[in-house]
């Protein structure tokens, strides 16, 4: 009986970890370093922005953004029309965008079925 009441508690341990820890989302990107899955989480939830700077080092922004049905890629050319950016086009996962006659390549990535993570350029001019 002792056996099995400590195997049920450890179970239980696991379980708590598993989904306290958001185990079952799928890795971040490696560029993202030190933030964790749950804390992404936390912000994009927590947000009223549609798009949420989660993280940055000295090349690029990171950024999160709900999926709704492509609305994410809405969001991020308004965020960069905002910034001065002109949209110029989409290949694949690129968005290419100009400002004052510089070329910048925003990448996405989908993470899980209802986030999108954007990787944009710092602007070094």
């Amino acid at each position: 009986m002792k056996k099995q009441i400590c195997w049920l508690m450890m179970i239980s341990l696991f379980l708590t970890l598993f989904f306290y820890n958001k185990w079952y989302y799928p890795p971040l990107p490696k560029q993202l370093g030190a933030v964790s899955k749950r804390e992404v989480l936390n912000r994009i939830q927590h947000s009223e922005e549609s798009l949420v700077k989660i993280e940055e080092n000295e090349d690029y922004e990171f950024y999160i953004s709900h999926m709704n049905q492509g609305k994410a890629y809405d969001d991020l050319k308004e965020h960069m029309k905002k910034k001065g950016y002109a949209f110029h086009s989409q290949e694949g996962a690129g968005y290419f965008f100009y400002k004052d006659q510089q070329r910048f390549i925003v990448t996405s990535q989908m993470w899980t079925g209802k986030y999108v993570i954007f990787q944009i350029p710092k602007d070094k001019s």
